[in-house]
């Protein structure tokens, strides 16, 4: 239990080191999630190593600084269904923009497809392809928090 601390503590810590910005001060929906500058090196290396092959992507710094609430947060830190439950957009035009925000999602969605079996709906398979992603992103964001 006191490894569990251990991780939930530098998850808090971590949290901290995240912030919201805009790209357009005017444009509310222009906001997205970023590490402030200054931020240890062990933060840097969650970021990088959650991203995998990705380059710096929104969708992917909302759902490590999510991860990083959600174990920092939880009861039971290794549950990472239900975090990528959590993290599938109810909305199709949520579910769309995330699919065509970079052409590698796709591929999630065909492993979902693949390994949790097909629906009738191209949108639930998307949020398959959700889940998928979200899932690899907090076991990213949990194995370096316990290899600190």
């Amino acid at each position: 239990m006191e490894t569990m601390t251990n991780i939930q503590d530098k998850a808090t810590e971590a949290l901290t080191w995240f912030e919201s910005a805009r790209r357009d001060e005017n444009d509310p929906e222009s906001a997205f999630t970023r590490t402030k500058d200054g931020a240890p090196e062990w933060v840097t290396d969650l970021v990088r190593d959650a991203h995998g092959e990705f380059l710096p992507d929104d969708w992917r710094y909302d759902k490590i600084r999510d991860a990083l609430e959600f174990i920092a947060e939880s009861d039971d830190p290794e549950d990472s269904a239900e975090f990528a439950d959590q993290a599938v957009d109810v909305y199709t035009s949520d579910r769309l923009a995330w699919l065509s925000s970079n052409l590698r999602r796709a591929s999630y969605v065909d492993d979902a497809r693949e390994n949790l079996g097909a629906t009738n709906s191209i949108i639930d398979d998307i949020g398959l392809g959700q889940y998928q992603e979200a899932g690899e992103i907090y076991g990213s964001v949990l194995n370096s928090l316990e290899s600190l």
